[in-house]
C-alpha cells in the first residue's frame, strides 16, 4: 500500500513526498450504497473500529491492537488504522498506512435518506506511482466488501 492523501492535522504530506511536485492523486469515483437502515444505525456500525473485520473482510482480515493503536492485517502486510468520525455530519474519515506518520485518507460519509434509509459513500485515491492494476484490484475488493455492508442492513 502506497501513501495516499495524508491526515493534514497530524502528518506532513511534503515530508512523505506525496504527491510528488507537479503530480496529483487520481480519484476513483466514490462507491456508494443505499441501505435500508437509518443514518444513525449505519453510522454507529461503520464508525466502530471493532466492526471493520465484519464488513471489510479483505482489507481487515484481522484487527489487532499494539500499544493501544489499531492495526489491520491483510495480504499486503500490517497497517496502522484510525477512524475519525463526526456523527453530526456523517463523516467517517478512515486512515491506513505502514506507519503512524504515513496514513492515507479514505473519506467516507453516511447521509440520511427519506423513509429511514441512508446512503454510504467511500472514496479511494490512487497515489502517484501506485500501479494501476494494484489500485484497480483494491477498488474491486472495496466493491465486494460493500456487499457485506448491504447484507448487514438488509
Amino acid at each position: 500500500m502506497l501513501p495516499g492523501p495524508v491526515r493534514p492535522d497530524q502528518h506532513d504530506p511534503a515530508a512523505l513526498g506525496w504527491p510528488p511536485e507537479g503530480e496529483s492523486a487520481c480519484v476513483r469515483d466514490p462507491h456508494r450504497a443505499v441501505l435500508d437502515a437509518p443514518k444513525e444505525q449505519v453510522f454507529a456500525y461503520l464508525a466502530e473500529i471493532q466492526n471493520l473485520p465484519r464488513w471489510a473482510t479483505e482489507f481487515a482480515r484481522e484487527l489487532k491492537f499494539e500499544d493501544g493503536k489499531a492495526k489491520v492485517v491483510n495480504g499486503f502486510g500490517e497497517f496502522y488504522f484510525e477512524i475519525d468520525a463526526d456523527e453530526s455530519t456523517g463523516v467517517i474519515d478512515m486512515y491506513a498506512g505502514p506507519t503512524e506518520q504515513a496514513l492515507a485518507l479514505f473519506p467516507t460519509r453516511v447521509v440520511a435518506l427519506p423513509g429511514e434509509r441512508s446512503a454510504f459513500t467511500f472514496t479511494m485515491f490512487q497515489a502517484p506511482g501506485m500501479p494501476d492494476g494494484l489500485f484497480e484490484s483494491q477498488y474491486q475488493s472495496l466493491i465486494r466488501e460493500f456487499d457485506n455492508i448491504r447484507n448487514e442492513f438488509s
